[in-house]
């Protein structure tokens, strides 16, 4: 039998589930690919029943990325996720790496049922790793959903700041960001590195007012992470905040990339500050960049 018959078999069946139960219909059908057999169940069959279909014997000794490929097709991502969590379900057999496809096709809502059960992530044997790379797949209302809960994440979880740090990084929304810094107990070395993913102009608020009391080597690498021409304006506009802070020029500079530095140098004539400090600047970056 051809793979072409079992289409039509499968075309005047009133039962299609049926078919693919029949392993000897199956296995009578010769040459039928891998991809064949995943673009038929996905043809013929509805969510509930490919989950039906994986848990079949015959099916459950399908090679793993075959049987990750069938529940791809599943278009509900609830269902998706109720076969990552059965008990001794298709995918027991499997390391995580070999289903981690089907972890990131979840939506953000079931990612974060997940993420909020450690005894799941547990059973999946999800390492931090991968606890961190799906939080920072969530939507910014699931991230802040996620974070919120400070006890569930370091008793429960055990998730280093560096690791939160990185997911605040991750939020899109600015707001949410700065409420996440604000109430999450952070090192200042991590808010730091959170506070060079938000907006110049907040930056240049935040390190006016001095908001989290940064060090000085702490708001020089919040500021050298502005953009150059808006960093240039912000000296002109604040020139004694830099002498009175204990913050130099040279120490923000440090922190842009190279091309940056270059065209800093190039721009330094723009400042309002002393020539003689221009000149020793001047000569200070462009060594530093030929060097």
């Amino acid at each position: 039998m051809s793979e072409k018959d079992l289409r039509e078999i499968l075309e005047s069946s009133n039962d299609k589930l049926s078919v693919f139960a029949d392993r000897d219909t199956l296995a009578s059908c010769d040459n039928l690919t891998e991809k064949d057999l995943i673009s038929l169940i996905d043809n013929y069959l509805n969510d509930s029943q490919k989950l039906d279909l994986l848990n079949f014997e015959h099916f459950r000794k399908l090679r793993g990325q075959v049987r990750v490929d069938i529940a791809m097709s599943i278009s509900d991502s609830n269902l998706r996720l109720q076969l990552l969590l059965t008990p001794d379900g298709p995918f027991s057999d499997l390391y995580t790496y070999q289903f981690n496809d089907l972890l990131e096709s979840l939506d953000s809502s079931c990612k974060l049922k997940l993420l909020k059960n450690s005894h799941s992530l547990q059973s999946l044997k999800l390492g931090k790793d991968s606890i961190e790379s799906m939080a920072k797949s969530l939507s910014d209302s699931d991230k802040f959903t996620f974070l919120s809960d400070i006890d569930y994440l370091n008793e429960e979880l055990k998730l280093s700041e560096y690791s939160i740090s990185r997911i605040i990084c991750s939020v899109n929304d600015e707001k949410v960001k700065l409420h996440l810094l604000d109430v999450m107990p952070l090192d200042n070395y991590y808010k730091t590195d959170i506070l060079t993913t938000i907006s110049d102009t907040t930056k240049a608020s935040i390190i006016l007012n001095n908001t989290y009391d940064l060090k000085p080597h702490e708001a020089s690498q919040v500021l050298g992470s502005m953009d150059t021409d808006f960093f240039i304006d912000y000296v002109n506009e604040h020139t004694d905040f830099f002498s009175k802070n204990g913050i130099s020029i040279q120490s923000v500079v440090r922190y842009f990339p190279m091309k940056e530095q270059i065209s800093f140098a190039n721009k330094i004539y723009n400042i309002n500050i002393s020539v003689r400090w221009k000149k020793k600047a001047f000569c200070y970056f462009t060594s530093r960049n030929q060097g």
